[in-house]
């Protein structure tokens, strides 16, 4: 009996000792073996691998995921459009990745460190970039003069080589995601973006003003030519009918002079003598000649 737990303790022991000289390492993590606390090496690959059981070499992993920092916001100064400094609070977000493993071991070991580090250092490179523009390249209501994408990217420009030299960690990205007002300070800025609001609109009105009337101007332009066009059209026309009922008129008055005249009695009749009218005449007046006249006289006997 003692026999076969002396074996198995044996067998455990190998076991054990074997072990420590195999380990694994992952596709989402960078595996740095240390010989008596140096690096001695850097393994990215995932798989089997060997090494010295410990204390002669230990190993740390270090994660090589790109990671999203959202730091506490930050209380600038800058200037507004008549250069009184206003306070607004930045907040931001970090994408990072270490591109350096050995370095960043050395100098940060954990991402607790690294976070911290990114805080304070990112913070000189805020302040920096931040101060060289006015308020109204974070706040305003015309669209050209934000300039948030401008300034995020250059904060990020700026914090790249700092990071990558000293600390073995890619930047990214630098990205602005809110600006908040203290609230003394939200009541002038909202009256001043009405007031800016207003002054586009009264803009868009007065052009639009402008622009309806040279509309007006040249439909009227456009009405009157055409409207002489029509007259002139008209007036050829009716001098055309006038004419041809001349040249009618004239045939009739060479073919029958005398059914001539009786006819443009009959018109002045017609005229004359419209419906509920009264006349009072003389038997001798010429209008009454019709009634004096037989047909022969007329031209309308056989």
């Amino acid at each position: 009996m003692k026999k076969l737990l002396i074996i198995a303790a044996l067998i455990s022991a190998v076991i054990l000792i074997l072990g420590s000289f195999f380990f694994t390492v992952k596709a989402d993590s960078y595996a740095i073996i240390t010989e008596f606390g140096r690096v001695e090496r850097v393994i990215s690959e995932a798989g089997l691998n060997v090494k010295l059981p410990y204390p002669i070499q230990n190993i740390y992993r270090i994660d090589n995921k790109i990671r999203i920092f959202s730091p506490v916001a930050l209380e600038v100064f800058i200037p507004d459009e008549t250069n009184v400094l206003k306070n607004i609070t930045i907040g931001y977000y970090i994408i990072w990745e270490i591109n350096d493993p050995v370095k960043y071991f050395e100098t940060l070991k954990t991402d607790s460190s690294a976070e911290n580090r990114l805080s304070d250092n990112m913070r000189s490179f805020i302040y920096n970039t931040v101060g060289q523009y006015q308020l109204q390249a974070f706040l305003s209501t015309n669209s050209e003069e934000v300039q948030i994408d401008e300034i995020s990217k250059k904060i990020t420009e700026a914090s790249i080589p700092d990071f990558a030299s000293n600390y073995g960690i890619s930047i990214i990205s630098v990205d602005i995601k809110r600006i908040i007002l203290p609230e003394q300070n939200k009541r002038k800025v909202f009256e001043r973006m009405v007031a800016e609001r207003e002054r586009i609109a009264h803009r868009y009105r007065a052009e639009g003003e402008e622009q309806a009337k040279i509309i007006i101007s040249e439909t009227d332009s456009t009405k009157q030519i055409m409207l002489s066009q029509a007259r002139l059209e008209a007036a050829v026309m009716i001098a055309a009918a006038e004419a041809e009922a001349a040249a009618i008129y004239s045939d009739a008055f060479k073919t029958n002079e005398k059914f001539y005249r009786f006819w443009n009695l009959l018109r002045a009749y017609e005229k004359i003598f419209e419906q509920n009218s009264t006349f009072i005449l003389s038997t001798e007046n010429k209008l009454l000649q019709l009634l004096e006249m037989d047909s022969d006289l007329l031209g309308l006997g056989e």
